[in-house]
């Protein structure tokens, strides 16, 4: 019966979460020891279920850790002020995030907290999933501890780490046996370990729920290819990494979030039948084509489909967006928007701010193009610079003159948005992929400005790649 509530709830939760800050757990703020007993006289026992514990990252910092735990247990803790007191205050602590810690074990304390169901731990580079696993596996089976980790703990995050040098992963099965959410968050280097994580975690877990792939770096849909396999997956975010192509899902998820991502193809003979059972998609800041995704969506995707965002894809025509609207508002789909305020007086929506998403994507092709030369035709080899707040493509190259090299020359161009972005794999087995990125520039050319696509191609760990200016015809 103590997980009843959670269990109930708990997917409702999901959803509402997924809708409102697109794959963040947790909604609230979590207080640190300090700031309960400064503010106690102004809140209320009963609704703060979530705390933060945190160190500095030194020895010394993961003793306060442990002590700040020992305080939250106490039977009475007291505000700052000695006039207000809480009885029995760690009965309602649902969530912990430990941060900035270095300790290589799991913290005894945690074992003592009655109704915690959910840790956090963020920026602790010792502690993921397989250490977390091995603690708990050699653990004493009477110990309070393990009885937390393997009957209690439903969900667990890690967030903010650096898992380069991590062995492959070997996960006990069943060994935590209510786990029904996993998050990784801003892990570095989780893309290397991708594939092998998602098939240890279904061995070991394949009734997880809900599942958080969020800014790991993830380029490459095939090391997601077990995600297939959970069947009861009914959500997932995969935002913030950089797939080109939409991953395949099992039949019963039902929330879907990649937004922040590089998709610009929409395949309706696979991707829309996979898709079809989804009733919440967030597709924000893409590089889809509104007018091709109006057709997928309005032939194959309305009947289930409750929840579509579309924020900011890579569109040239204003109207575009629009089109799409008016669909989903026949289809009776809810265009959730993420900016506040929804309509102007005249009722129709305001100007979408897309600064973040620009951001997003300069960051990325600027990573691309660093210190690759690129080679234009069969004599010149260029080098680009991208300057995204000042809107500039800079291309330098070293020009014959009169039979000469000179000084490098530079062209600038004005940068206008990324139209696509494709991981193209290639037929030989030993050959990396190549991605293609198309820019659209504007040049100054038979006395006038024009239109262009730089179109980039670059083999993945190669720092050479070639270059196409396209003239834009339409």
């Amino acid at each position: 019966m103590k997980n009843f509530f959670f269990r109930a709830f708990f997917p409702a939760l999901c959803l509402f979460v997924f809708t409102t800050i697109y794959g963040q757990s947790s909604v609230g703020h979590s207080f640190t020891y300090a700031e309960i007993t400064k503010q106690m006289p102004y809140l209320r026992m009963a609704t703060l279920e979530q705390v933060l514990v945190e160190g500095d990252g030194t020895a010394a910092g993961d003793q306060q850790i442990e002590a700040t735990l020992t305080r939250l247990l106490a039977q009475r803790i007291t505000s700052d002020s000695g006039n207000v007191q809480w009885r029995n205050f760690q009965t309602h602590i649902k969530q912990i995030t430990i941060r900035n810690a270095t300790f290589k074990t799991i913290p005894q304390a945690l074992g003592e907290f009655g109704h915690l169901f959910e840790i956090i731990f963020d920026r602790c580079p010792n502690l993921n999933l397989q250490t977390v696993n091995d603690l708990v596996k050699h653990a004493d089976p009477q110990s309070k501890l393990y009885e937390k980790f393997n009957k209690d703990i439903i969900s667990l995050t890690f967030m903010n780490a650096d898992w380069d040098t991590i062995a492959p992963f070997q996960l006990e099965k069943g060994l935590l046996s209510d786990l029904r959410e996993v998050r990784f968050i801003n892990i570095q280097h989780l893309n290397q370990h991708c594939s092998d994580l998602l098939t240890q975690l279904y061995s070991a877990y394949p009734d997880i729920g809900w599942l958080t792939l969020k800014g790991c770096g993830i380029d490459n849909v095939n090391c997601l290819q077990a995600l297939v396999k959970f069947e009861k997956l009914s959500a997932v975010s995969l935002d913030y990494n950089y797939l080109t192509e939409i991953p395949l899902f099992n039949k019963h998820l039902v929330t879907l979030n990649l937004s922040h991502n590089l998709i610009s193809n929409f395949q309706p003979k696979t991707d829309s039948t996979d898709l079809s059972t989804l009733h919440f998609l967030y597709l924000d800041c893409n590089l889809l084509d509104y007018i091709h995704l109006r057709t997928v969506l309005s032939d194959t995707l309305f009947t289930g489909l409750e929840v579509f965002t579309f924020e900011c894809f890579g569109t040239a025509n204003a109207r575009e967006p629009f089109l799409l609207a008016e669909s989903l508002d026949r289809g009776r789909v809810a265009q959730f928007m993420s900016y506040t305020s929804r309509y102007v007086n005249d009722f129709t929506p305001p100007e979408v701010k897309c600064d973040a998403c620009q951001a997003y994507r300069a960051d990325f092709i600027s990573n691309r193009l660093q210190d690759v030369a690129f080679v234009g035709d069969s004599v010149s080899v260029y080098r680009l610079s991208f300057t995204p707040a000042a809107g500039k493509v800079t291309m330098e190259t070293n020009m014959p003159v009169n039979g000469r090299y000179e000084k490098p020359h530079q062209e600038v161009f004005a940068y206008k948005q990324m139209r696509t972005c494709q991981r193209l794999a290639t037929t030989s087995a030993t050959a990396p992929a190549v991605w293609e990125i198309t820019l659209r520039i504007e040049v100054f050319a038979d006395g006038r400005n024009q239109l262009r696509d730089l179109v980039l191609r670059v083999p993945e760990g190669s720092n050479a790649g070639t270059l196409e200016m396209i003239p834009i015809t339409d």
